[in-house]
């Protein structure tokens, strides 16, 4: 089966202005997700952006580009109608997103996910790192000035607290006939399967303070210690 790798990065992020050509760790932000594409060989590589730096360093790297429309690259586009706008485009029976703000990923986590789609054969796979907060514990939803804890009563430790995980925004699978329908709007659905990874990976970088630490964790985990299995 035939398979895509698409990269989606607007220009216009409001958390952190010109993110993905931040250096991190010595390159554009936007340039490890691409080397990672490139590297795992699992089909064509398209990025979908309004960014002239990202178009440039994209092309400069031998890859296809599609330019993003401008109503697709509002502050509320689904990320949906972006693949779907590359789709119009590009044919594929398979479609792997990978999301260039969380570069704390290896090349063995695309293929892993990748396998486990193969094998598994879901509607659409995610990415998800174990949550470090949990509403039945340690959440709390303040109204009227005073805090309170959901459908927690009676839980008095995280570990009794139903175990929970953070969709961490590093890789998406999806079969695009299920792709295809406009009816379907998030990933989570009836035949979804979630591709667990390690705790490092869980940082979706918007804000400067997501940044430094991604570096940080990028460096320990995806750098220095290449294919670490560390948790």
């Amino acid at each position: 089966m035939s398979t895509l790798i698409t990269i989606c990065a607007r220009a216009g992020s409001k958390g952190l202005p010109g993110k993905h050509m931040r250096l991190f760790n010595g390159k554009p932000l936007i340039q490890w997700t691409i080397e990672q594409a490139i590297e795992c060989g699992l089909g064509p590589v398209v990025v979908s952006s309004d960014d002239g730096g990202v178009i440039g360093t994209a092309m400069e790297l031998g890859l296809s580009v599609l330019l993003r429309p401008d109503d697709l690259a509002r502050d509320d586009t689904p990320k949906l109608d972006v693949l779907r706008n590359i789709m119009s485009c590009y044919e594929s029976d398979i479609l792997i997103d990978l999301d260039a703000t969380n570069p704390c990923r290896t090349v063995e986590h695309i293929l892993e996910a990748k396998w486990k789609f193969d094998n598994e054969k879901p509607d659409v796979l995610f990415s998800v790192t174990s949550a470090k907060k949990n509403p039945q514990f340690n959440q709390v939803e303040i109204c009227d000035g005073h805090p309170f804890v959901y459908e927690g009563e009676g839980v008095t430790s995280r570990q009794e607290a139903v175990e929970l995980f953070d969709m961490n925004s590093s890789i998406y699978i999806y079969d695009t006939k299920w792709l295809a329908d406009p009816k379907n709007v998030h990933p989570v659905c009836f035949n979804s399967k979630a591709f667990v990874m390690p705790k490092y990976s869980f940082l979706d970088i918007d804000s400067i303070e997501d940044f430094v630490a991604a570096e940080a964790l990028h460096r320990r985990y995806c750098i220095e210690n290449v294919g670490s299995s560390a948790t």
